[in-house]
């Protein structure tokens, strides 16, 4: 007994390198070896949105402008030069519409937007593409349910524009799995309530903050 203890204790860090190694390979990151041991006295599990319950790729779903003059292509455009090079999920939603505009003096304000100086049909004109409040300085009602980003020219609100971002099919299991093993799930997200709530919903109702 007392030289398989012994063993143990030598060959921990082995076993510790072997676990970590396996689980990277799964798909889960582990930045410290003694998180393993207190995996055993988890008794909550607090997830992110987008990119962990869902699959963190947004597809442009709708798009509602403010005026006659902007087309539809023209707005994708401009947003999509306004989130060119950034590393956020939502940037992928616009990668298609690259090309046509480029933004200059770019700025992400993290949790709010992104903004930029687009030379756009001749004008040079400060666009925002992100929560309403960072846009146009004010809180908006939403167009409809669902997750939407504001496009803004000067302080002046132009189009909203709708993303879409599918649940991921592991996450409900995952959630089931982690609650009957009497481990609180929530969800913790910069996105606004109604999108977070409809994923809540989606995981059987479970606790989330949002817009955080």
């Amino acid at each position: 007994g007392l030289v398989g203890s012994e063993m143990c204790i030598r060959d921990r860090p082995t076993v510790l390198t072997a676990t970590v190694s396996a689980m990277r390979a799964h798909g889960l990151l582990i930045l410290k070896g003694h998180v393993i041991e207190t995996l055993t006295h988890i008794n909550r599990v607090v997830f992110d949105k987008t990119g962990t319950l869902t699959y963190g790729k947004p597809k442009v779903t709708d798009v509602r402008i403010f005026n006659d003059v902007d087309s539809e292509a023209d707005i994708l455009a401009v947003a999509a030069a306004l989130e060119q090079g950034s590393s956020h999920p939502i940037a992928r939603a616009f990668s298609e519409y690259l090309g046509l505009y480029k933004a200059e003096d770019r700025h992400i304000t993290t949790g709010a937007g992104v903004q930029g100086q687009i030379l756009y049909k001749g004008q040079l004109g400060a666009y925002r593409l992100g929560k309403p409040s960072f846009v146009v300085g004010e809180d908006l009602s939403l167009p409809a349910a669902g997750q939407w980003v504001l496009l803004g020219r000067e302080g002046k609100a132009v189009a909203w524009i709708g993303l879409s971002d599918s649940l991921r099919q592991s996450a409900p299991l995952a959630v089931d799995r982690l609650q009957k093993q009497n481990i609180t799930v929530n969800i913790a997200s910069g996105d606004n309530t109604q999108i977070v709530s409809q994923v809540a919903a989606e995981l059987g109702g479970i606790d989330y903050r949002a817009a955080i």
